[in-house]
């Protein structure tokens, strides 16, 4: 593959330090503020360059998001900068600390992610994914699940969760909604390996009792959904959640079924850091990457 240059608009105000990702149609570079404000520390974002552009990323697309990205159920990563030119060549988001849900499942979690972090992504996209509609947009292809980070804030138990990947956003109509109900469906059923209840080994606190009945009857009754889905005319994202409250059951069940332990030892895989101290110390001294 070609080398790319580092765009000259983006040297102005940023360091690249070190490569996160490439693909034949981007790369994506872990950098800094050539001058971050003086109040405040080094703020770390990822630098994004496009080589084949969507045709819908354009200067008109990026302000667009921007200007919901502030809204409390936006998922999606924050942009903080992009180019000046119609179709944007390069920008930058924030950078998120963290793994996504397919490098957790192939890595960590073989036999399904554990219900209190299956729920509390359920529940986190769906709001997610409501939050675009009402702005014009949907969110395609999440099942791979490359473009779901999990992140934790420093003093939470419980991972947040936001998409990344600009090219995932598309203009939204109901003729969108079987789509959207399949991906996330999809989705979900490689979360729980596709089993029609909780696992007997997720059943019980590790270690300890066994959750309450309720709550895993709660549970058992969206795993079987997820196993046995098949799409019915005129049924949506939007009224699975919504019929029988289902949608606040979910939100429920992630402290109801909440594992200290599995949740200490989660942390530790999200916290590990992808980007070391010297990495960046040797980026700063260097004066960023020129070509990559």
């Amino acid at each position: 593959m070609a080398p790319i240059t580092i765009p000259e608009s983006f040297k102005e105000k940023h360091i690249a330090v070190k490569v996160l990702e490439r693909t034949k149609e981007s790369i994506i570079i872990h950098s800094l503020l050539r001058k971050p404000p003086a109040d405040s520390s080094p703020s770390p974002r990822c630098l994004k360059i496009v080589n084949n552009q969507p045709p819908h990323i354009n200067k008109s697309f990026v302000t667009m998001l921007k200007s919901i990205q502030a809204q409390p159920s936006h998922r999606l990563v924050r942009i903080l900068d992009h180019d000046e030119s119609h179709y944007v060549r390069w920008y930058t988001m924030r950078y998120i600390n963290g793994q996504n849900a397919s490098y957790m499942l192939a890595n960590y979690y073989l036999t399904g992610f554990p219900p209190f972090l299956f729920f509390r992504i359920l529940d986190q996209l769906y709001k997610g994914e409501m939050h675009l509609q009402a702005h014009g947009l949907y969110f395609v292809n999440l099942c791979p699940g490359d473009n779901i980070m999990l992140h934790m804030r420093e003093v939470a138990i419980i991972p947040n969760v936001t998409l990344v990947g600009y090219q995932g956003v598309k203009r939204y109509d109901a003729s969108r909604d079987r789509a959207i109900f399949t991906y996330f469906m999809d989705l979900a059923k490689r979360m729980t390996r596709g089993e029609r209840k909780v696992p007997d080994f997720y059943r019980r606190v590790r270690g300890g009792e066994e959750f309450p009945s309720g709550s895993l009857k709660d549970a058992d009754r969206v795993y079987k959904f997820v196993a046995d889905f098949e799409w019915r005319e005129g049924y949506t994202l939007k009224r699975f959640f919504e019929e029988g409250m289902l949608g606040v059951k979910i939100c429920a069940l992630v402290g109801e079924l909440f594992d200290g332990g599995m949740a200490e030892e989660l942390q530790v895989w999200i916290r590990r850091p992808v980007v070391k101290e010297e990495d960046i110390e040797r980026g700063v001294a260097s004066g960023g990457l020129e070509e990559v």
